[in-house]
């Protein structure tokens, strides 16, 4: 997650939370500035050439951007193959992609390779998660993460804008969308240029939080138009019967705070979300 640096220092020093055991990291949005990339340039130049390779996660919603997201599945494969890319002299980085969608709550495997990965990692040389889609896909794979037991002191998560407003990206400093174009360029020139600016980026804590919401009559969702609750619902809205006929959601969450009028119009939108971020800014002004 990218930050300011205004407003690292704020986030930073936000630790008096409740939420899962470890926090995620943010990539500092200070190294987008070109010097800052030349500068972390010039101290990898004089590492040593057996450094070991950066790692970058990818996890993408493919259906954020209009589909656009998912050029990065296109590229790299969806199953996490590993591709090396030089990103300074000396330094090199594996990339992996992966669709965020595929498998079950907790068992994806993306996130199953990823927990196994961070037990070579350390908080000093984090492996770094992008995420590729709007606001909601950036909570959905923290709560990935904390369902499958990824050790967060181990990550650093970072945004790559592609839903309706963004406003994670936009507090965090990755900035409202991605620029247009293709995402990886010529010779995959672009993916180098983004993976050293994530891989440069400065790194701080931030809150998670944990919501716990206890119903009488339980919880349904809606999917393709049907309501009901299913096992794989329990297992992705962390619920939990408590026998009394009550049932209990906890989920983690970050970043947001509202009166409550945003819901409102949250789960209008929701409920008639298209396919093209304009149509979807349309929406949204209608239902709030």
């Amino acid at each position: 997650m990218v930050h300011e640096e205004a407003s690292a220092k704020s986030s930073s020093q936000a630790r008096s939370c409740d939420g899962p055991e470890g926090l995620p990291r943010l990539l500092g949005a200070r190294s987008l500035d070109p010097t800052a990339v030349q500068h972390s340039s010039k101290l990898r130049q004089g590492a040593s050439e057996e450094q070991h390779a950066s790692q970058v996660f990818i996890f993408v919603n493919k259906s954020s951007g209009g589909g656009r997201a998912g050029q990065y599945l296109a590229a790299l494969g969806a199953d996490g193959r590993p591709h090396e890319l030089r990103i300074f002299k000396g330094s090199t980085a594996e990339v992996r992609a992966f669709d965020i969608r595929e498998g079950q709550p907790a068992t994806k495997p993306g996130f199953l390779l990823l927990k196994a990965m961070c037990g070579e990692a350390s908080s000093q040389r984090p492996i770094r998660v992008m995420v590729a889609g709007g606001d909601g896909t950036v909570m959905w794979a923290i709560s990935e993460m904390v369902a499958t037991g990824v050790n967060l002191d181990n990550v650093a998560v970072g945004h790559i804008p592609f839903g309706t407003g963004n406003d994670f990206s936009r507090s965090t400093g990755w900035g409202p969308c991605v620029e247009a174009g293709d995402l990886l360029g010529t010779g995959w020139q672009r993916l180098k240029r983004d993976v050293r600016r994530w891989v440069a980026s400065d790194i701080i804590d931030f809150d998670v939080w944990e919501v716990e919401v206890t119903a009488a009559g339980g919880f349904a969702f809606v999917h393709d138009g049907q309501r009901g609750l299913t096992d794989t619902h329990k297992v992705q809205h962390g619920l939990t019967d408590l026998g009394d006929g009550r049932w209990r959601m906890r989920k983690p969450m970050v970043n947001y705070f509202s009166l409550g009028q945003c819901c409102r119009a949250g789960l209008g939108f929701e409920k008639r979300r298209t396919s093209s971020r304009l149509g979807n800014n349309l929406r949204y002004g209608i239902e709030g």
